[in-house]
């Protein structure tokens, strides 16, 4: 003999959104997988050591101001005196 039942199964989905920390653009939306796992949209981290001791920012930025960073800190280095390194 068999007998089959339904149950009514509810499940959360977790929607992660994203915005750049300078301008509120929105970046993305990204749905969380079941393990956590989900995308990550204007991800930017950007480090530096010195006297080994690590320094470290880490932002949401959309392109326009991922760039703006980059090159501000690009300038600060140079005016400290830093020059890039000849490969």
């Amino acid at each position: 003999m068999e007998k089959a039942t339904a149950k009514e199964i509810t499940t959360v989905q977790i929607t992660h959104s994203f915005y750049c920390d300078e301008c509120g653009e929105h970046l993305g939306d990204s749905i969380e997988c079941d393990d956590g796992y989900y995308d990550k949209f204007g991800e930017f981290e950007q480090k530096i050591c010195v006297d080994r001791k690590w320094y470290a920012v880490k932002k949401n930025l959309c392109e326009e101001h991922r760039k703006q960073f980059v090159d501000k800190t690009i300038s600060a280095l140079i005016l400290l005196g830093f020059e890039p390194e000849r490969m």
